[in-house]
């Protein structure tokens, strides 16, 4: 295990750049204190033990083991621990300025607070000020350095070239900073014209002979970032530079429908246009043209569900009025015309329930798949087993009985008691058979209206 533990030690060691296979300071760092550094031999290495005191304070973050070290070596443990720690006030135990300056540098950025550059001496601060700017992308802090001092306008110079702004070049100072601008922006851009504005004769001409070179012929190319991706049908495929032939070439293909959009539960592969996979927007407008479709049918069959009920409810008023009354007194203009007007509503009631309505067949529900669209039908009403296979029909036979029963009641002697009571029970029977339908079609009536909700949230969910 102890082995084990050295080298991983020494492996991140040796990931920040300081590399240690002196096994006994390797065991120090990991399960002792600086102080046992006092005790190596020095024989073979008399910088030994001030390694040892570097070494421990920079993997234990301890600054009494900088401390106790040296010169160069006390210089870098205060600089790394510091920076670890975040803890500026250890940088002014550094000796030399440019490990000082890094320090306070690095711990600015750290926390980003350019003032801690004020610690440092003037040449000194303004480098700071700079690195600070250009390390956070804090363009203001540029303005902290005096414009008299050359790290004005490196920081400029720097924010110049990393826009792209060719205003800021003209801003500089000094004619070498804006030359050396121009020339950037220059060999970025390909543009012989900031060349032409550089005022240094040899930077000019250097900087004309770099974008030439760069420079490709009409429809040629040099780099793969010059080839744009094209599109095959729904493949996309990305292209590369041939550097021999100087042309576009293709060097992988994807499939655009290979992702996947998802609405709700309602999928859309992506379709490949201008090199790129985009959405299918046109898939997604067809089916909400479809989905809208629907729902106007729906909106229709509710119609026509109402108003087949609305007949329906008068003549069941009808009826159970005659059940509940025991009408005795039934003439023959009575009965003819409670027979038109019955053979008239179940005329009207065959046609909607053999128009193709799930009143009497089935429900259908929606399901959208694969971007089509299917229905799924089952039972609502066991309509077929109560009355027959022939619903309508039989709704019409009731017309039929009820035109027979009236035309014997007529047809009876006059001295003949009627029989009322056939009469009555035929009237209270009718009467339970049309509440049989509402409850059908009140059935049928809250289906459609959920499938009209859930077709509502599909639309909406769709972009």
């Amino acid at each position: 295990m102890k082995v084990l533990t050295l080298l991983i030690v020494a492996l991140l060691l040796t990931a920040c750049g300081f590399f240690m296979d002196d096994e006994e300071i390797l065991a120090i760092a990991s399960d002792g204190t600086y102080t046992d550094c006092a005790s190596l031999d020095t024989s073979e290495n008399k910088n030994r033990i001030e390694e040892c005191y570097e070494y421990v304070g920079m993997r234990q973050d301890d600054p009494d083991a900088c401390a106790a070290a040296t010169g160069y070596y006390r210089d870098s443990c205060y600089e790394d621990v510091a920076v670890d720690l975040n803890d500026e006030t250890l940088c002014n135990e550094i000796d030399d300025k440019n490990d000082k300056g890094d320090c306070y540098t690095d711990i600015a950025v750290n926390k980003a607070d350019p003032s801690l550059c004020e610690n440092l001496d003037g040449g000194r601060a303004n480098e700071c000020y700079k690195e600070y700017a250009e390390d956070t992308g804090d363009f203001d802090a540029c303005a902290l350095i005096p414009e008299k001092d050359d790290e004005s306008d490196e920081c400029y110079l720097h924010f110049a070239v990393q826009d792209n702004n060719r205003e800021l070049c003209e801003d500089l100072n000094e004619k070498k900073y804006r030359d050396e601008c121009r020339s950037e922006l220059a060999v970025m851009n390909q543009d012989q014209t900031l060349c032409e504005e550089i005022e240094k004769k040899k930077v000019r001409e250097e900087c004309l002979e770099n974008v030439e070179s760069l420079t490709p012929e009409p429809g040629k190319c040099q780099y793969d970032s010059e080839c744009d991706s094209i599109c095959e049908g729904e493949i996309k495929w990305a292209m590369g530079c041939n550097p021999r032939e100087g042309v576009c070439e293709k060097t992988f293909d994807y499939d655009c429908r290979e992702e996947i959009e998802n609405f709700a539960g309602t999928e859309f592969p992506m379709t490949c246009a201008a090199g790129e996979c985009v959405r299918n927007q046109a898939a997604i407008d067809a089916t909400k043209a479809e989905l809208e479709a629907l729902q106007d049918e729906i909106s229709q069959n509710v119609k026509n569900i109402n108003a087949y009920r609305q007949e329906v409810n008068t003549l069941k008023l009808d009826a159970n009025k005659k059940c509940l009354n025991a009408l005795a007194d039934v003439t023959n203009k009575f009965i003819i015309e409670n027979a038109v007007k019955l053979g008239s509503i179940a005329s009207a009631g065959a046609g909607y329930l053999k128009s193709g309505s799930s009143i009497v067949s089935s429900t259908t529900s929606i399901k959208y798949s694969g971007g089509k669209f299917t229905t799924v039908t089952k039972p609502s009403y066991e309509f077929t087993k109560q009355f027959g296979t022939d619903a309508a029909g039989y709704f019409g036979d009731w017309t039929d009985k009820l035109v027979d029963t009236m035309s014997k009641l007529n047809s009876a002697p006059a001295d003949a008691k009627p029989p009322v009571d056939q009469y009555i029970a035929f009237w209270c029977d009718y009467n339970n058979y049309l509440g049989e339908i509402l409850d059908a079609t009140a059935m049928e009536l809250d289906h459609e209206l959920a499938v009209a909700q859930a077709i509502e949230e599909e639309i909406n969910a769709l972009p």
